[in-house]
């Protein structure tokens, strides 16, 4: 005898309606009594159309769908199972209500049961909780839906991303708000030392100016408490001498926390002396120095780079001008700096000038004196670890090759000196180049000089 589902058609007409309204033997036939008469054999149901229907009116099929949990953060999966009656296996398909947040999918149905799992993604972005509905259907992904999981509530953990980077290029004094990230990194340069002067006391003579010295580079990675305000210092290269005057030094660039002291601080560049015939103390100007941090116990972490700029060129005594001390590098070399020494006019630049561990190298010198003087140390940048400053050809008025990703002279690169030209003309000498400093973070990704994600390309820059 067959089954018949109650709300099978029979004719064009409902199997329920029917029932309850076809009468047979003078009594009412409805759902109640449907089974009684067929295990009696008595029962036919006829339509308006003549179709006749009769057997056992089985129970509709159900679905029951329901969930492990009724919360989840972004980045977890959602455990749905699926139970049924009078359902025949076979493949199924869910859907969500959230596409952005779920993928569709397929499952198997097997003697009333079927298993899977929704994957919510992680998007990285600021929009609030939100609740996700799995959706079960037949036939397709666009098929009926036949039941749901009810609401499940996703916990927006996956937040736009904390991250950018802030770099000071104007001197003198800023402030930092710190971001809500456990970490930040900070680089900073001193400003590079002016050169000395050129003269000409008589004309027999020549005063030459010394190069000035190269700022010092430092580096460390700390977690100074978010929303503090640090004192950022930018120092300015010093200014060169004049009518054969010293060469002004430069000034330290620092990075300072009030919880926590200075976090980072880069001596600056020495300014440069002077020299002439039958003068013994030649006086370049001093590399830049590592200046004193806060100590590493009270930071989480502190690394550090050497940072010693080199030094200006030593002027022999027959004369000759000086030139700039390269900026310091991304670690200290064994010999006390890491900035290229800067060369006299002299000096054989194949064993003088090269710069180390990202430092730049320093500058040549020249006889007498130019217009425009080009023979300052060369700079570093403050992208991270590159290429060291390549010692200069041998010969004289270069400046020296930047490293770590420099711009010319920028940053930290010591003035060139000044040379004599026989005329009494007084030659300043050229000013070393200003200090940077740059802090960088992120709360995706561990940002940390020397090497690690340095480059320009995350979260919004900031240029003071």
């Amino acid at each position: 005898m067959a089954n018949l589902v109650s709300n099978t058609t029979v004719g064009g007409e409902s199997l329920v309606d029917l029932l309850n309204s076809t009468f047979f033997v003078g009594e009412d036939i409805n759902i109640a009594n449907f089974n009684s008469y067929v295990n009696r054999g008595t029962v036919v149901v006829r339509a308006a159309n003549g179709a006749i229907c009769f057997g056992e009116v089985a129970s509709q099929g159900t679905w029951t769908v329901t969930s492990n949990t009724t919360t989840i953060n972004e980045g977890s999966q959602i455990d749905v199972t699926v139970t049924t009656t009078n359902i025949p296996d076979g493949i199924y398909y869910w859907t969500t209500n959230k596409p952005t947040d779920a993928s569709n999918g397929q499952f198997s149905l097997s003697n009333n049961q079927g298993q899977f799992s929704v994957s919510v993604t992680a998007d990285l972005t600021t929009e609030g909780s939100e609740d996700i509905i799995v959706n079960i259907r037949t036939g397709s992904e666009l098929g009926t839906v036949v039941g749901n999981s009810g609401a499940v509530t996703i916990v927006d953990t996956s937040l736009d991303p904390i991250e950018g980077e802030a770099i000071f290029l104007s001197t003198g004094t800023h402030s930092f708000t710190v971001p809500n990230v456990s970490t930040i990194s900070i680089v900073a340069i001193g400003g590079g030392g002016g050169g000395g002067a050129g003269n000409q006391f008589s004309t027999q003579t020549n005063i030459y100016g010394c190069g000035g010295g190269g700022g010092a580079l430092r580096y460390n990675w700390t977690n100074p408490p978010a929303g503090e305000v640090l004192t950022v210092y930018v120092g300015a290269g010093g200014a060169g001498g004049a009518n054969g005057g010293y060469g002004s030094p430069g000034q330290g660039s620092y990075v300072s926390s009030p919880s926590l002291g200075t976090l980072v601080s880069a001596g600056a560049g020495g300014g440069g002396g002077r020299a002439y015939a039958g003068y013994t103390s030649q006086q370049p100007g001093t590399a830049g120095q590592l200046l004193s941090s806060s100590p590493a116990a009270i930071l989480q972490t502190s690394f550090y780079g050497g940072g010693i700029g080199g030094y200006g060129g030593i002027v022999p005594y027959t004369g000759g001008s000086g030139g700039g001390g390269g900026a310091g590098g991304y670690a200290q070399r064994s010999s006390g700096y890491s900035g290229g020494v800067g060369a006299s006019y002299i000096y054989n630049n194949n064993t003088v000038g090269q710069g180390y561990s990202g430092g730049g190298s320093g500058g040549t010198g020249i006889a007498y004196s130019t217009a425009n003087l080009t023979l300052g140390g060369g700079g570093t940048g403050c992208w991270g670890t590159g290429p060291y400053g390549p010692v200069l050809t041998d010969v004289s008025g270069q400046n020296g090759n930047p490293g770590s990703y420099g711009l010319g002279q920028l940053w930290g690169g010591g003035g060139a000196g000044a040379g004599a030209d026989y005329q009494q003309t007084a030659h300043p000498g050229a000013p070393g180049e200003d200090g940077v400093v740059r802090i960088i973070w992120s709360d995706r990704y561990t940002r940390r000089f020397p090497t690690t994600y340095t480059s320009n390309s995350y979260g919004t820059i900031t240029v003071v």
